[in-house]
């Protein structure tokens, strides 16, 4: 089971339980991302040494489909299921940072 931990707007935090019986120490994890709807037209992979990992640089408001496998000494396992999730939206991000002084920062939401 893979759980979106927060979501920004172009960024997603995973994580996920270590499988349980892997054949051999676990070396990392890959990880495949695309789009809803586009995996035939382009996916991206990202590796992580622990079961969770921050994917940047995708678009606001946007599903999102994530498959993880893991890589021990005898090589990868199968992709796991696919999970969905979708980034925030900008609109929601809106905000005013206004300096008060040298070293205050007020946020208006």
């Amino acid at each position: 089971m893979v759980r979106k931990d927060w979501a920004s707007q172009n960024s997603i935090a995973l994580s996920w339980q270590e499988p349980e019986n892997p054949s051999g120490p676990i070396l990392d994890y890959e990880i495949k991302y695309y789009e809803k709807d586009h995996e035939q037209l382009s996916y991206s992979s990202t590796r992580s040494k622990a079961p969770s990992v921050i994917i940047t640089g995708l678009k606001p408001s946007t599903k999102y489909i994530f498959h993880i496998r893991v890589r021990t000494a005898a090589g990868y396992s199968g992709y796991s299921n696919k999970f969905e999730f979708e980034t925030g939206d900008e609109s929601k991000f809106n905000y005013l940072l206004f300096l008060t002084s040298k070293y205050d920062l007020l946020i208006c939401l």
